[in-house]
């Protein structure tokens, strides 16, 4: 089984971040990234976000 889906680059950064909604939306309108996914934790932050950036796909999710 791959480790990685076949369309992402081998290594991808996984930001924790405080506000990765913000970032998400700071990367999408100033850096053209493009949205892929995002999963909401209980209190609405966000549990696991993913952009792609040209070739690279940046995962985020909020500090816990």
């Amino acid at each position: 089984m791959p480790f990685k889906p076949g369309d992402y680059p081998s290594a991808s950064p996984y930001l924790v971040v405080e506000g990765a909604q913000a970032t998400i939306d700071f990367l999408v309108e100033v850096f053209g990234a493009v949205r892929l996914r995002v999963v909401r934790n209980d209190t609405g932050g966000v549990a696991h976000g993913e952009v792609r950036l040209d070739d690279s796909v940046l995962m985020l999710s909020d500090a816990v």
